[in-house]
């Protein structure tokens, strides 16, 4: 679980693309209306997912433990790496 856990629900539970996933910040995030604000996307485009109810702990787990911001690797190479490490590991 952990960081690579929370990563795949992300993109899992969450619908986002590994580099919405990347560029994620704390600000992104209002557990107090559930969202997750996606910024800059395909066509430049923002837009507002649900935050999960699943997700709410592991995130504030994350949050606590000092990963901020960006919430995970600024760089998307380093989220390909982690991805690869979970499908080819």
């Amino acid at each position: 679980d952990g960081m690579v856990g929370l990563v795949v629900k992300l993109l899992h539970v969450g619908g986002l693309r590994i580099s919405e996933v990347a560029r994620l910040r704390v600000q992104d995030i209002d557990f107090e209306f559930k969202q997750i604000t996606v910024w800059d996307v395909k066509g430049k485009k923002d837009w507002v997912t649900p935050l999960a109810n699943n997700l709410i702990l592991p995130l504030k787990i994350h949050l606590i433990k000092g990963w901020h911001p960006p919430l995970f690797r600024n760089d998307l190479l380093g989220v390909f790496k982690l991805l690869l490490s979970i499908f080819y590991y």
